[in-house]
């Protein structure tokens, strides 16, 4: 199989940097599959207020009726505090609606902030790959495999196997050989509907902004996705309109891929992606090699871009930013000096030509192939 040389489809080298919060579980250099956990740390569990008013009484008088102090520890149900009601008859107490410990006591609100007990969070691997300590408090996961990068997406992060489908109309529910749902021609509401919390995920070339408005069930506005709580996620690789999935050769199915749809147009622009990971004995060559040609060229060890691709007349490019984000062109002309744009700001540009012709800041453009 021949891989496309572009940014957006390509074997390369990948990584994922992740903060360190508590105990790492995983030495510098040693391999890690996908979803193994790498991390362990302890959260604070909730602080619960426990109101004391239904007690009745005047806050120069709780401190009689209260049970326990700061620091104690104590059960579900156990006695916070008690009176003696009405000419000792009928006690009104207030029980702990958890347990934990007693973190505050205001005499002046009438509450006792109860702290549950901390919970055990278990960060596990985005990808398969070699780790890499950056710091103490961060560690890179380097992998070498095929990237497809998208223009857009919804949903959250995640993995599982790929099954691929030519048409909406071939999709099979009761087919469970796949999890994320890879289609090269665009989708329609109903099939979308129709996968709603079936799937992990669905991949393809592009849908309309309708389909994705009624999808969401509200207009998405300036894009900075990825925290929303739709499944299956969504990532379009191509954009908006009917254009298939470009890249749809490249995956086979029964793939294992890790996907992150998170989205960001704006400045630090984040793109959502897909990404196949290669066996550990490929990942460890072309990680080993990487090391070898950088310390050669004197680089940052720590840079895995594998680009010397360049816009040149004749790439084809795509415009990932601004009025004309999604449009694919040719690179027709590529001035050398800067182009004043009419905000006064001067950058470099190339000229694209689609139907018409566009001066895009190079910032602003994507090679698609060389």
């Amino acid at each position: 199989m021949n891989f496309v040389p572009s940014l957006t489809s390509k074997v390369t080298y990948f990584s994922q940097t992740l903060t360190i919060r508590g105990e790492s579980l995983l030495a510098d250099g040693s391999y890690v599959a996908i979803d193994t956990p790498i991390e362990r740390s302890l959260v604070d569990g909730d602080l619960i207020y426990q109101s004391l008013k239904e007690l009745g009484l005047l806050d120069e008088d709780l401190a009689k009726v209260i049970r326990v102090k700061v620091g104690d520890r104590v059960k579900l149900g156990e006695t916070l505090a008690i009176s003696t009601g009405l000419f000792g008859f009928l006690p009104i107490s207030v029980k702990a609606s958890a347990s934990g410990v007693i973190e505050n006591i205001s005499l002046s609100t009438g509450h006792i902030a109860l702290r549950t007990a901390p919970e055990e969070k278990v960060t596990k691997a985005p990808i398969s790959g070699l780790v890499r300590c950056v710091d103490s408090r961060h560690l890179s996961i380097d992998s070498y495999g095929l990237l497809i990068q998208g223009l857009f997406g919804i949903g959250q992060r995640d993995f599982g196997i790929v099954k691929k489908y030519i048409n909406p109309d071939d999709i099979n529910l009761l087919d469970f050989d796949g999890d994320i749902i890879i289609l090269k021609n665009s989708p329609n509401i109903e099939t979308l509907l129709k996968l709603k919390d079936a799937k992990k995920a669905v991949i393809t070339g592009s849908i309309s902004s309708d389909v994705l408005d009624t999808y969401l069930g509200y207009e998405l506005g300036i894009p900075v996705t990825g925290n929303e709580e739709i499944k299956p996620a969504l990532i379009l690789t191509e954009g908006f309109g009917a254009q298939p999935m470009s890249s749809f050769d490249l995956i086979s199915d029964g793939a294992l891929i890790s996907f992150d749809p998170t989205t960001q147009v704006r400045c630090g622009a984040v793109r959502p992606f897909l990404f196949a990971a290669s066996q550990e004995n490929e990942i460890r060559k072309h990680l080993e090699a990487k090391k070898r040609s950088s310390s050669k060229e004197d680089n940052d060890s720590n840079s895995w871009d594998d680009s010397n691709n360049h816009l040149k007349i004749g790439s084809r490019a795509r415009i990932i930013r601004g009025e004309n984000y999604g449009l694919i062109g040719e690179v027709v002309e590529l001035p050398t000096d800067p182009h004043t744009f009419p905000n006064g700001v001067k950058v470099a540009i190339a000229v694209i030509k689609a139907k018409d012709c566009h001066s895009i800041p190079l910032q602003n453009l994507e090679l698609i192939d060389s």
